[in-house]
Formats: C-alpha cells, structure tokens, sequence
C-alpha cells in the first residue's frame, strides 16, 4: 500500500483535490508524467464566468458552477496563504454582446431570461456599453455581468502543487499504463512499477477515456483543441471580459489580452495554425480595435476534456475505489474548488454540499 488515495494527473484537478484530501489527513500521491499543469489547466484563459456561458433555463451544470464561484474568493485565500503565490484573482466582471443585427434580439431575450433569475445582469445598449468600456467595437448591444472574475492559470498551476506538498501530498513523475481492482484496493501500473491505494482519483483531462481499466467509452471524452494568442498593449483595452458571438477576450489588468479560443477535434494534434492565429486576430480586432496596434507576443494550443453532453464526469468510476473528475471542457478552471471539494467529501465519506448524479460516469455507460 503506497498511500490512501493515488492521483492520476497532475493537471488543476488532479492537484486541487489532491490538497484537499491532503488537507483532510489522507495521504496521497499524485502521479503526473510530466510537470503538474502542463497541459490544458496552463493553456485555459482563467475565465471565472458561470453566467456567461448559462442557457436560458437553469440546469444542475449552473448550480454546480455556481457553488464552485461561491468557493473561489475563500479558496484562492487560502491558497494564496499557504503557498506563497499570488495567482490574480480578479472580479472584473464580464459582457455577452453581440455584433450582428440579427442576434440583438435573442441577446437580449436571453439576459431578461438569466436576470428573472435573480442572476446580477443587465442589459445595455450600443451606447451604454460603450460607456462601460470606451475601446469596444461596434457592438450592438450587449449583457453586463459585474461580478465575473478571472484568474492567472499559470500561477494557479504553480501554486496549487506547492500548497497541496505542503499538506502532504507527494508527486511522483511516472506513466500510469493502466489500472484494474485487486485484492488490495485498485492497482495502478506505471512504467516505474505498480502502486496500490484503496482509493485511486483519475483525474487525466483530455487523455482519461484512453486508460486501460476505467471502464469509460472510448469516446466519452475527447480532446478538443483550442488555439489562444496573447497580445499587449501598454493598458488593456477594457476592464472586462468580453464574449461576442466569436469568442472572447481576457484584458489583464498589465496591458496582455489573451483571446480565443478555436474549438477543433483534430485528435491529439498541438498546433498553432495560420487559420487558427487569422481567426484568434479578427476576434480580438473586432471587439477591440484597438487590439490592431498591439503587440503579438504568444501563441498555443491545449486539448479540452470534451463530452458529447458539456458535463463534467465527477464520481464513482467502475472498479470499486476509483472516482472520477475529467470531463471539465471549458470550464475546468471555475469548476476546480467545486470539484475538489465534493469529490473530497465523497471519498473521505461524508456528503458532498452538491449533487453530483447528472455528472455521474453511469450516464455515459448507459449511453
């Protein structure tokens, strides 16, 4: 028995409940082939937006984004607290707009929908918008979040393996090649040899419905690649977020715009395209023309853990032991505190503060 609980990835996920189970007084070891963060969780944008993406009815997905937005003020505290790095929580607030006529009126149809819900949004014309943020194009009108937020993705990913080793947690480099139940727990094979745990949390990203023995549909989940370029300016542009009917940008608050993001099934292909960069160039110039004169000073690609349904799979996997927590897509960086904790609260047998049966993995094996 190497520990109580074996992590299977060292990406936001794997490592935000790695620390908490650490937290909880459970050892634990995080296997991770690389360096923690390496893939999608340091190539997301950090957006903290549960209402911008929202549909017009609220969903189990809106509630569970919800609670997990409710964690993240108190969870970056004390992440920021015992690790030492700051990681740029910021409520920046955020815009749905549009720049086509005719998508005006579905727009706004959809944010009185999103307000009778008690929802802090609010509609603004062409104008209004525009005196919220001067440097925006010619949007046509457009809903206002105030208390969306963003985060540094990559001083996430450095601060959250320091705090959960600090806690307890050991992390191992090794290549897990498969897993299956033994009379010991679940036994994970790697290229360094096989540990066993009682509990074992796969927490593989893109890469999780390819591990021999974890019983998941060899498409439940799959890599969806997104392209992303930073830019600079000598202040941002704006102050929030903004999604249009393109995209999105990310002003930082240093003068980078991060924009994106392509949304590609071209297997497990990184790439920055020449499609990808012209595509990325027009979002960001057209909601920010004045992105135009801005410096281009990164580029990238990440895969996202896709499902078919835009639900993450979050529970009890097949062989008895295994939990899962994959399947994020776009939104596993706001879903981190949310997914930690429940799983946390489930593993160490208590009961998670949300429901997690419309992200259980039966609902694809069922399929």
């Amino acid at each position: 028995m190497t520990a109580d609980v074996i992590v299977i990835g060292g990406g936001i996920h794997g490592c935000a409940v790695a620390w908490e189970l650490a937290l909880r007084g459970r050892s634990v070891t995080v296997l991770e082939r690389s360096v923690p963060g390496a893939e999608a969780s340091s190539a997301a944008g950090g957006i903290l937006g549960p209402n911008l993406e929202a549909g017009p009815a609220p969903t189990p997905f809106d509630a569970f984004a919800t609670y997990s937005m409710v964690l993240y003020p108190e969870w970056v505290a004390r992440l920021e607290e015992q690790s030492g790095v700051s990681v740029g929580f910021d409520r920046c607030g955020g815009m749905l707009t549009t720049f086509r006529p005719d998508g005006l009126a579905e727009l706004q149809a959809h944010g009185e929908q999103i307000s009778g819900r008690g929802v802090p949004a609010y509609w603004k014309s062409a104008s209004e918008l525009r005196e919220l943020e001067p440097a925006l194009g010619e949007a046509l009108g457009g809903i206002h979040f105030p208390n969306e937020a963003q985060i540094e993705p990559r001083a996430l990913m450095r601060a959250l393996p320091i705090a959960a080793r600090r806690a307890g947690a050991e992390f191992v480099t090794d290549t897990v090649h498969g897993i299956e139940s033994g009379p010991g727990g679940i036994e994970v094979q790697c290229a360094g040899g096989a540990r066993t745990a009682p509990s074992v949390v796969l927490a593989a990203g893109a890469w999780s419905a390819t591990m021999p023995g974890v019983g998941l549909p060899a498409d439940s989940v799959k890599p969806a690649r997104g392209q992303m370029i930073s830019l600079r300016l000598p202040e941002p542009p704006c102050r929030a977020i903004v999604f249009s009917d393109r995209g999105y940008i990310v002003p930082r608050r240093d003068g980078r715009v991060l924009t994106g993001s392509t949304l590609e099934f071209v297997g497990f292909r990184k790439a920055v395209t020449a499609s990808g960069l012209r595509e990325m160039l027009d979002l960001g110039m057209e909601i920010a023309p004045a992105m135009a004169e801005a410096e281009l000073i990164e580029s990238w690609s990440g895969f996202r853990p896709y499902t078919d349904d835009h639900l993450p799979i979050l529970g009890r996997g097949g062989p008895d032991g295994l939990w899962l927590s994959t399947g994020h897509y776009r939104n596993g960086i706001l879903l981190a505190p949310g997914s930690a904790m429940a799983l946390a609260d489930e593993i160490t047998g208590g009961e998670a503060a949300v429901d997690l049966a419309p992200f259980s993995p039966e609902r694809l094996r069922a399929s």
